[in-house]
């Protein structure tokens, strides 16, 4: 590689240009390769509601929070033959999912679990 080659062949992307200022040639090592696609990938907003680690968590909880509904339900359909109980705790748990729902979309990102899917899929490649 000539350095003219390369500083033009690199002028055309401007997150590749910085690196080699210097005029060094290019490495073809793995690991620079895949620190410039993790520089070239957006970083992670802090709005969780696009964040597919944050729908995943909300399916699970609201798929524990049915079952939990479904078992009162019949506990509470054996035990007290009122269905007064069952719509409580029926009510009861809708607002603990909402509750979940909205504290995972006001909590900002440093605050809860790391997503690491954007991470793996880089190392992979």
């Amino acid at each position: 590689y000539k350095t003219s080659n390369t500083s033009f062949f690199y002028s055309r992307n401007p997150i590749k240009t910085s690196r080699y200022e210097s005029g060094d040639k290019p490495s073809k090592s793995p690991e620079l390769l895949v620190e410039n696609i993790d520089y070239a990938l957006p970083k992670p907003t802090t709005n969780t509601l696009f964040n597919s680690h944050f729908i995943y968590q909300v399916t699970l909880a609201n798929l524990c929070i049915v079952g939990m509904i479904f078992l009162a339900n019949t506990i509470w359909a054996f035990l007290a033959m009122s269905q007064f109980y069952s719509l409580m705790i029926s009510i009861t748990s809708l607002c603990l999912s909402f509750g979940a729902f909205f504290y995972e979309a006001i909590t900002p990102e440093d605050l809860k679990m790391p997503n690491f899917t954007l991470r793996s899929t880089v190392s992979i490649r």
